[in-house]
Parts: structure tokens; sequence; C-alpha cells
């Protein structure tokens, strides 16, 4: 069971599931999410911005275009998330912080923002928040665990199928392998683009590389360098 795209009349993607992350804290966790989610969704459906943002062109203004046509907002959390800079500032703290000016967005634009905490990661409270995400603080959680890697993936995948309207099930023609949680068969076997991401990041095997149909070898990798600058 897949979904089906919604395009506007431009012919441009519509809806959809934006990733933020911090670069020093999780952007392997946000790797992973946009494997996992664009096997399920298909690639247009999953906004991470060194894979979406195309070369040459506006970074924020892409960014930001894309973030207000999505529908959810993935907030990927590790034990650095609430981190400080060379100064001793809280990134988060600093108005041109990238993750702040994403959460801010997405509440302006009203999105559904779903915090996914990883391994050792804490739940920031409101107060521990500038006032314009303060929001964040008491949204409902999700985790992605090492340990349980398969299983909180399962269950992040079944929450979208309930959050992100305008789709319809079964279009095998964007995805004719992928399940939705619960049904038989493993989580993230699309393509060998897992690869580095689960050697580079050691995350367990929820994604791993199949031979490709044309050259019986891997695929290619999803990029983890910025395309802007760092967070």
């Amino acid at each position: 069971m897949t979904l089906l795209r919604v395009v506007t009349g431009s012919g441009r993607p519509h809806g959809g599931v934006f990733i933020s992350y911090r670069t020093a804290d999780s952007v392997g966790y946000g790797a992973l999410l946009y494997l996992e989610l664009s096997r399920r969704l298909g690639e247009s459906m999953v906004f991470l911005d060194c894979e979406s943002i195309p070369a040459g062109s506006d970074c924020a203004g892409h960014l930001f275009g894309r973030l207000r046509r999505c529908e959810v907002l993935l907030a990927v959390v590790g034990p650095g998330w609430l981190g400080r800079d060379a100064t001793g500032r809280r990134h988060i703290d600093l108005q041109d912080d990238w993750v702040r000016r994403e959460l801010a967005e997405a509440y302006a634009a009203g999105l559904r923002v779903i915090p996914v905490l990883t391994d050792g990661a804490v739940m920031p409270s409101a107060a521990e928040l500038p006032s314009d995400i303060a929001a964040f603080g008491r949204c409902q959680y999700r985790r992605l665990r090492r340990a349980d890697i398969r299983a909180d993936l399962g269950r992040l995948v079944a929450d979208l199928a309930d959050l992100v309207e305008g789709y319809s099930a079964l279009d095998p023609a964007i995805c004719p392998r992928c399940r939705l949680a619960g049904q038989p068969g493993p989580l993230g076997r699309a393509s060998g683009r897992g690869i580095r991401i689960r050697q580079r990041f050691r995350l367990p095997g929820a994604v791993r590389a199949e031979p490709s149909a044309a050259t019986g070898s891997a695929g290619g990798t999803v990029s983890t360098k910025r395309h802007r600058t760092a967070r």
C-alpha cells in the first residue's frame, strides 16, 4: 500500500513531509527518515534540504517555499538539539538558526509538527524554547531508537498515513514494493542508497542495499553535505 501524490495546477508537488534536523546532532537519522519515507511516498513528497534543493537555486527561498506546501514537519531531536555555539549561546535562541526558522515557519503555515526523539534525547519544555516556537515543547513526540528502529519507523509511517491528507491507497507505479506498518515485509528495502547512511552513521539495518536490476550492483547514495549555512 502506497500513497498517491497530489499536485497543484502548475504540476508542482503539494503536501508531503518536511524533515528538519540539526547537522551536528541528528543528520544520520534525518537521512534515514528521508530514505524510508521516499521509498513509501515517492521522493517528490519528502523534503530533506541536502537532497531536495536543486543546484544553483535560492536555498532559503526554495526551502521555505516547499515547507509551506507540506502538511507535516518531522523535527528530528538528538541529545545536542539545544546545543551551544562557540560563544556559549544556544543555537535555538539565535534568530537566524535554521531549525528555529523552520519550526516558526511551520507553525505560521499551520503544519502538523511532530518531534522525533533519537537515542538519548529529551523533549525540551516550552519554557526552554523561544516564544515563537514554544508550542513545540507541548507536542506529543515519537521516538526513533537504534534498538527498536524497525518498530519505531513503522509507527511513524502509520502516523503519517493518518495525518497527511489528500492521498489515496495503492499506486504501484510510484513504489510497487511499498508496504505500510503491520503488513508483511521488512522496512527499507528499496535501493542501495542506504549503504552510505548505514555505514557512516552505524545505524541498524532498517535501510539496506539491494542489487540494481540494471547493473547488479548497489545504487547511489544520499549526500549529507550542506547546501547552505550549517545549522
